[in-house]
């Protein structure tokens, strides 16, 4: 009985190796998913080779670091801005976008929670990825078109207490005011 016993283990190696391989790929594809979405997701402020960030003192804030905390829309192009700010609206639906430091964002558009991810850069250039969206549908509120924004957004400029978007083309989407 040697003899089959030798043939039945030199046929189930190919299927060891095949399965071996199988799950070395896997296990290889999952970890380069997973690296992609740690690079896509990683907040920005990390140098990279060949750009330079500019250095900066306690007493000067960066572009990055200014874009960090809660603004509320008060001019967006083509969007009636006779309803901003809205009337009173309860805590959880005035519109406003939060950026974090952790290259999140969060807001809501007068109805609907929106939230998402963004990268931005102290040259003045963002992308944004939306995440989530609740879906409402309040009767009787206008809602401000802040993740379509977002979504075009290719540059910010802060001034002050005022934050603008810019479309890659130079096209102003809207302003933001500081809250």
């Amino acid at each position: 009985m040697p003899v089959v016993e030798d043939l039945v283990s030199r046929a189930a190696k190919p299927v060891r190796r095949r399965r071996t391989w199988l799950a070395s790929g896997v296990a290889a594809v999952t970890m380069a998913a997973v690296g992609v979405a740690i690079a896509i997701t990683a907040p920005s402020g990390t140098e990279t080779a060949g750009v330079s960030t500019p250095s900066t003192s306690a007493s000067t804030q960066t572009q990055t670091g200014a874009l960090i905390g809660n603004w509320r829309p008060v001019d967006i192009v083509g969007f009636d801005n006779s309803a901003l700010p809205p009337p009173a609206l309860p805590a959880g639906r005035v519109p406003n976008i939060t950026f974090t430091s952790d290259g999140r964002w969060r807001g809501s558009d007068g109805c609907n929670a929106i939230s998402g991810t963004y990268s931005a850069s102290d040259d003045g250039s963002i992308s944004t990825a939306n995440s989530a969206q609740t879906l409402i549908g309040c009767p009787d509120v206008i809602t401000v078109p802040n993740s379509e924004v977002l979504e075009r957004a290719a540059r910010f400029a802060i001034d002050g207490r005022s934050l603008t978007f810019y479309a890659a083309g130079g096209q102003r989407l809207g302003t933001y005011e500081r809250v």
